[in-house]
């Protein structure tokens, strides 16, 4: 199974990078159908490190935990689930600066072989399933473009919470 989702970011790659590596942006771009957070708040991907991130969605919810194989601010990171049933999955996270760093190119893709009698339950919420991460990315399209346009470079430097109540943007999970 493979999703792909990209859009372009009106602003610079730092900018996007400070706000996708930490993980309290979860909070703010999260569909209201498929809730997702890191229940440890302040917590940044850093490499090698593990952390747990919660999805609620149709009435369940499970935590996995993942792992940051590699982090760049320079091209964004990459993720490998550690936990059932997503195990092995891997998540990457990339950046390219466009036309001199005005804006940003953002990209996310999911990779993952479920197991074999996962296969037919995955493969018909596919479709649903990328048009909730398409959701997801312009939910932080819209966030971080309407933060850079009131703080400019300062943006998401103190963390996520302050800059978008600045703007007025509530978080979707406020567990």
């Amino acid at each position: 199974m493979r999703i792909e989702v990209s859009t372009r970011v009106e602003a610079p790659l730092a900018v996007v990078y400070a706000f996708y590596v930490q993980l309290d942006h979860l909070r703010y771009v999260s569909s209201a159908r498929r809730l997702e957070w890191c229940p440890e708040q302040g917590r940044t991907v850093s490499e090698g490190v593990e952390h747990t991130v919660r999805i609620q969605q149709a009435g369940h919810h499970i935590d996995l935990q993942f792992r940051a194989r590699r982090v760049d601010p320079r091209v964004g990171y990459e993720l490998e689930f550690t936990s059932w049933p997503l195990r092995g999955a891997v998540h990457l996270h990339r950046l390219e600066a466009l036309e001199g760093d005005e804006a940003t190119r953002v990209t996310d893709v999911e990779e993952w072989r479920p197991p074999w009698y996962l296969r037919p339950i995955v493969d018909r919420k596919l479709e649903s399933q990328h048009a909730l991460f398409q959701e997801k990315l312009e939910n932080a399209k819209r966030l971080i473009e309407r933060v850079y346009e009131a703080r400019g470079a300062a943006s998401f430097t103190t963390g996520i919470h302050g800059d978008a109540r600045a703007v007025g943007i509530d978080p979707i999970v406020t567990d």
